[in-house]
């Protein structure tokens, strides 16, 4: 059993993000969680991330996408005679496909997206009030912040596409722009990427990211939130 290197409970304990230290997913973040009734895990690898706080923001949707999976004992044949011959997987075909991000229009992503969002709620993973910030949060101000910049489709976003978006929210405080970026970029992460509707090497870069980081300071911890909307 490969080792691991760091590993953090998420989602109230139901799981856990684990990173490994040994063995061929050395350096990969994975999500685990018990399946009841036994000493056995579902696992999943996280995608796109770099860190255990992005691997710990992303569980969610791993969690929830895990729980999915269908019951793969349904593609076991039938023994046939007395049942002494072993039983076969009957496994899909698959098919090598373009890497080449798709494109759909934004508002189309977004809305994706939530619905997801509210799936989840309405599993218990997430609080649904949790939801409608982000829902209030893309019709407010992600919609029109892209449509400003010309951006109405997912595949004409780029390495700059947010870089002005701070300037665009500068009515926020740091702490909410913060929030906010933070939301988007799980949006990035979560659904486009996972979607191919945007290229994994955009989050991936350190020197050009994606989605700009807010400094917060002490004092900026102290400021009262003005109007958000």
């Amino acid at each position: 059993m490969p080792k691991i290197a760091d590993k953090r409970k998420v989602l109230g304990g139901r799981g856990s993000v684990v990173l490994y230290a040994s063995g061929t997913s050395a350096g990969q973040f994975f999500y685990r969680e018990l399946i009841k009734g036994t000493k056995s895990y579902m696992t999943r690898r996280i995608e796109g991330v770099s860190n255990m706080d992005e691997a710990e923001a992303a569980a969610t949707e791993v969690a929830f996408e895990l729980n999915k999976k269908p019951d793969l004992s349904l593609l076991w044949d039938k023994p046939k005679g007395n049942g002494s011959e072993a039983p076969k997987r009957d496994y899909f075909s698959g098919r090598v496909v373009s890497r080449k991000p798709r494109s759909i229009p934004v508002s189309q992503a977004v809305q994706n997206w939530l619905r997801l969002e509210y799936e989840k709620a309405d599993s218990g993973l997430i609080r649904r009030d949790t939801v409608d910030k982000k829902a209030g949060l893309c019709r407010r101000h992600l919609i029109p912040y892209l449509e400003s910049k010309g951006v109405t489709r997912t595949a004409q976003i780029d390495a700059t596409t947010f870089e002005g978006y701070p300037i665009y929210r500068s009515a926020s405080t740091p702490l909410g722009r913060r929030q906010e970026l933070g939301t988007i970029q799980e949006w990035c992460r979560n659904y486009l990427v996972k979607n191919r509707y945007l290229d994994s090497s955009l989050l991936l870069d350190k020197q050009t990211p994606l989605i700009p980081r807010t400094v917060i300071r002490q004092t900026d911890l102290m400021k009262k939130p003005c109007n958000q909307s």
